[in-house]
């Protein structure tokens, strides 16, 4: 295949397998090219013709590199080394991997085992149904490995498979495993709420926090307690544009500008305004002016 096409195949295996930074999808796509270093015409041949040239003298056309035998205990010492040039070389190494299976839809197929044996693994029956390097059946698969990258950083984006599931089907469980990950970003749960008196209510409830047994959304300026005080039928987890801000305090504080926050105390959140005391754990969106009580 064409240079782009693994490329795009090495982004898309690694997107579904969780690697997405930038340097670390380069140190991959580079590592797609290594295998090619036995061939003087590819993209990487043409920029190291003595190291092509010596390769492929000295083992031909896709065979040790384009083995697994070579690349996979190289990855397995990347792995093993725990430290950044450990990781380097596993993505070089990960990247050199999906070269040599995508090659396998090759028409000439890549003896993927070579040196313990000298067989050419192929991928489909006949010949009429590999990929021709440079042929339409070649940006065909360029086009559709695009797709589908541009596909999975989207669906990353979003949280993931997981997260588009509790979308649509509305899981109060799903939707909170993704509030989790969000750090100190604000959240909203929208979706159905019934409390414990009967009524169902919709609407976008600002998440405050964690609770032992549940969690704390803002309704109508109070604190309501899930699901203490309600439950929900079905919600769906929105990512807020602002950050918590974070305060711990190690004793009793007084507000004095015309603001709100929230404090957990006992594993319980509370809201208060100015004049109000806080202590514990205290999260807030604007600016917070506290004052120090000698007494209480």
């Amino acid at each position: 295949m064409i240079a782009p096409t693994h490329f795009s195949f090495a982004l898309l295996v690694g997107l579904l397998f969780g690697i997405a930074g930038v340097w670390d999808v380069m140190a991959m796509c580079l590592g797609a090219m290594l295998p090619d270093l036995d061939n003087k015409h590819s993209f990487i041949g043409k920029l190291l013709p003595f190291v092509s040239h010596h390769l492929y003298k000295l083992f031909g056309r896709r065979r040790m590199t384009h083995s697994l035998i070579l690349w996979g205990p190289l990855a397995g010492v990347g792995v093993l080394l725990k430290s950044d040039m450990g990781w380097l070389i596993f993505l070089l190494a990960f990247g050199a991997i999906t070269h040599c299976l995508l090659d396998c839809m090759n028409i000439s197929g890549v003896q993927i085992l070579f040196p313990v044996t000298t067989k050419i693994f192929a991928i489909g029956s006949s010949k009429q149904y590999r990929i021709q390097v440079a042929s339409k059946s070649d940006f065909i698969t360029l086009v559709i490995c695009l797709t589908l990258s541009l596909v999975s950083i989207k669906v990353t984006q979003v949280g993931g498979m997981r997260a588009i599931v509790g979308y649509v089907v509305g899981s109060y469980d799903m939707a909170m495993q993704q509030y989790l990950k969000q750090g100190t970003k604000t959240g909203f749960l929208t979706g159905s709420l019934r409390f414990v008196n009967g009524t169902i209510r919709k609407g976008k409830y600002l998440i405050v926090g964690i609770e032992r047994d549940g969690v704390a959304i803002l309704v109508d300026d109070q604190i309501i307690h899930i699901p203490e005080d309600a439950e929900f039928n079905k919600c769906r987890f929105e990512t807020g544009e602002n950050n918590w801000k974070t305060l711990e305090l190690s004793g009793i504080m007084k507000i004095k500008n015309d603001t709100e926050c929230y404090f957990r105390t006992n594993e319980r959140w509370f809201r208060a305004k100015k004049d109000d005391v806080v202590f514990g754990a205290v999260i807030y969106r604007d600016e917070l002016n506290l004052e120090t009580l000698t007494e209480f």
